[in-house]
């Protein structure tokens, strides 16, 4: 697109279409092309095949007259998050697989060792003559047996809702969780780099005057996600509140707390674009070693109260038998 000015973009996703038909990229490429012949507009084309927080992006930069240099701008913090991602998504697998090993040893002991155990024993005491501990533990694994299929559900149901809540999800909760849950602090960091640098982008053709910022904010509103149109409302206000205000006025949560304060010192020897742009790149490049370093904690801690928790089990388990075989032998003994 940047040697052939002025050749409309059908051309090129044409191209690749009839270069790659069997391969995804391909495929997606010929369904853009359809669109366009219906709707004209990239926007719409590519709306339901790319994550909502890149279309407001595209958006923004389709509406500014410059769709080459929105895409060319996307690709880079793509890249540049790419690998960030990775690292993120390999800890938190290995924080999943922490856990689903310790519901699956839960299992075991609910499903197989503790009724096992528990028939031995009746076998040979009475159930009035358990002790606390065993009646503890064969309730707990009562409870496991007959609400599991809830617990599942539950499980089910509260990931569908965080995929859900990360893009549109804006209650009264949200600053909090931003700031305490990772998976939601992962959510902002992108998001929060990725708009500034579209920002940033939007301004430089509209000056870096006041009203040219309510204009980009205004184009990067007409085609964002709930969270993302909820900052950018904030921001507008914080604006009209106080129109001569610089770096204050993203303070609305979309930022951490060392990113925004990153944002305002910068503001205090910039101009807006210049500003944005500069904000924009420095969180992009702290950002993923800032998440990472959040996600191994993450993983480490999951993995070492999974341990406890398991290893807990466990030597309950064994104090359990022991107190069994304590109580044959008083029997035996008094007999």
């Amino acid at each position: 697109m940047a040697t052939g000015k002025g050749t409309n973009i059908t051309a090129f996703l044409e191209k690749h279409r009839d270069r790659y038909p069997k391969e995804a990229s391909g495929i997606l490429c010929g369904i853009w092309v359809q669109r366009l012949h219906h709707v004209g507009n990239f926007v719409d084309a590519v709306r339901g095949t790319v994550p909502s927080e890149d279309l407001a992006i595209i958006g923004a930069y389709v509406n500014g007259g410059n769709l080459q240099q929105g895409l060319l701008e996307l690709g880079n913090m793509v890249k540049r998050m790419d690998e960030c991602k990775k690292a993120t998504k390999t800890t938190l697998m290995m924080a999943f697989v922490m856990f689903l090993i310790f519901n699956v040893f839960v299992g075991i002991q609910a499903f197989m060792v503790l009724p096992q155990l528990m028939t031995a024993m009746l076998g040979a005491i009475k159930s009035s003559q358990f002790t606390t501990l065993a009646n503890s533990f064969f309730g707990g694994a009562e409870i496991v047996r007959t609400w599991w299929p809830l617990w599942l559900a539950s499980l089910i149901g509260m990931s569908a809702w965080i995929i859900w809540s990360l893009s549109n999800y804006t209650g009264r909760f949200r600053p909090w969780l931003d700031r305490h849950i990772l998976f939601y602090q992962i959510y902002r960091d992108f998001n929060g780099a990725s708009f500034l640098a579209a920002l940033s982008a939007i301004t430089r053709t509209g000056g870096a005057q006041v009203l040219g910022l309510m204009d980009a904010l205004k184009l990067m509103g007409e085609n964002s996600y709930p969270w993302l149109s909820w900052h950018i409302e904030r921001i507008q206000q914080n604006l009209i509140r106080d129109p001569n205000s610089k770096g204050e006025i993203f303070n609305t949560g979309f930022l951490s707390k060392a990113s925004l304060y990153r944002v305002q010192d910068i503001a205090e020897y910039s101009q807006l674009s210049p500003m944005l742009a500069q904000a924009g790149d420095l969180i992009m490049s702290t950002a993923p070693a800032e998440i990472q370093k959040r996600a191994v904690s993450l993983r480490y801690t999951m993995m070492i109260i999974t341990l406890l928790t398991m290893i807990g089990i466990y030597a309950g388990t064994y104090a359990m038998v022991y107190e069994f075989k304590s109580t044959i032998e008083l029997q035996t003994a008094f007999f």
